[in-house]
Parts: structure tokens; sequence; C-alpha cells
């Protein structure tokens, strides 16, 4: 998965929940369909609690535009399961772009009070 970006670019001003998607449990396969879709973080079925994909590469799977292929066996499952998809939002509107550089800004200004005490 060397095409994702490292998870520190991973913030929760970029990522949404999917409630747009098709789960196909004997073959292992979820597929996103929200419009902004550009990667998923994780993927949790609600009803057995268990994480059936996440990006640290534990449970990864491939993934090939928005279809997800799990490497987590999901066979005894079902597909009307309740799944809980993060993904990274292909596209940020301008008030996410400025709060993430106003955020940015606070952070190397207490990085430098901080240098200025020592």
């Amino acid at each position: 998965m060397s095409h994702l970006p490292e998870r520190s670019n991973i913030t929760l001003s970029n990522t949404s929940v999917s409630t747009n998607y098709s789960f196909d449990a004997t073959n292992k396969v979820v597929t996103i369909k929200d419009s902004d879709y550009s990667f998923p973080v994780t993927i949790t079925n609600l009803k057995t609690g268990d994480v059936i994909f996440n990006i640290n590469g534990t449970n990864a799977g491939d993934i090939k535009g928005s279809v997800v292929y799990l490497s987590f066996n999901t066979t005894s499952m079902n597909n009307d399961d309740q799944l809980v998809i993060v993904y990274v939002r292909s596209v940020m509107d301008d008030s996410i772009i400025l709060n993430n550089i106003l955020n940015e800004l606070s952070i190397q200004t207490e990085i430098l009070k901080s240098i200025a005490s020592m």
C-alpha cells in the first residue's frame, strides 16, 4: 500500500464515515460509494466488533479504487451487517484547508514559545 499517504497525514479534519457502501461478506469485498472517497483508514463490523480492515497493515487487504478486497475472513458474516468505514476524503473544502493551516500555525507558535523560554 505504498500509494497511500503516511498515517501522520491522516487527521480528523480530512476523514469521513461512510454510510454509502456495499458489503459482500462471502467474497470479502467492501465497495465504498461516497463521491469524496479517497482511501479507507479502518473498517469495523459493528455486529461482531471485528476490525476487518486497518491501514496499519493489520487486516489490511488490497485496495483497487473504491473496492476493498479484505484479507480478514468475513465469510461467516452477513452482507447486511452494519459497517463503520472511516475513509480519507479526496476533496477538502476551503474551510477545512484553512482550519488545517490555523492548527499548524498554532502548533508552530507553541513550539517557538517553548524554544524562546529555554
